[in-house]
């Protein structure tokens, strides 16, 4: 398999991977914590959250149309688990390309554009997302890089809306303000430590 030393089960990139395949939008802003060096989690950041929901609804609705059905690597007896726990019947719905990394891709590219000092970490971050996700079997890495060109394009459609770049003029202001917290999120030491040498 796809899988190199150090992402196998019970490795510190495994449960980075865990915690990555949260997408939901008022969850999902905190990946980005240790690119930003704030803690989401403990900031009041509506227009984050807003802004999160709204990429995920433009990205839905085009995934929706291009979506193809095909198994997942958790589903073909690759001998893969789920690093997450899968609701019973849960099997064979994997898609390309994977809606996912397509959330995680806009997602940072927003956020590259709410920090612009920090674009690369965050946009890193974003790809690390993608990949966790065939870390977990819960998608191919090829149905990744298709959904991180699914939200490359999207993004590219919606971030000159005058509603996007409002939202992003909030959201930064949000950023700005949760960056005045000397603390860094406390999973910080353990995500470095996941990543060290990964591409």
């Amino acid at each position: 398999m796809w899988l190199r030393e150090g992402q196998t089960p019970g490795s510190d990139r495994w449960y980075l991977a865990i915690r990555h395949v949260e997408l939901r939008p008022v969850f999902a802003p905190q990946h980005f914590d240790c690119a930003l060096g704030t803690r989401l989690g403990d900031a009041d950041t509506p227009a984050v959250i807003e802004l999160f929901t709204r990429l995920s609804r433009d990205v839905e609705a085009l995934w929706q149309r291009l979506r193809t059905a095909r198994p997942r690597p958790i589903d073909l007896g690759t001998g893969r688990t789920a690093c997450v726990r899968l609701p019973d019947g849960d099997a064979g719905h994997g898609w390309t390309p994977s809606g996912g990394a397509a959330l995680a891709t806009i997602w940072a590219e927003a956020m590259a554009e709410v920090a612009p000092g920090q674009a690369d970490a965050l946009r890193a971050t974003g790809r690390q997302m993608g990949q966790s996700l065939s870390i977990c079997g819960l998608a191919w890495p090829r149905d990744v890089a298709a959904g991180e060109r699914l939200g490359h394009s999207v993004w590219q459609a919606v971030r000159t809306d005058p509603a996007y770049t409002d939202l992003i003029r909030r959201a930064s202001a949000e950023i700005d303000r949760a960056r005045l917290d000397p603390l860094e999120n406390p999973a910080c030491a353990a995500e470095r430590r996941a990543l060290r040498g990964a591409g």
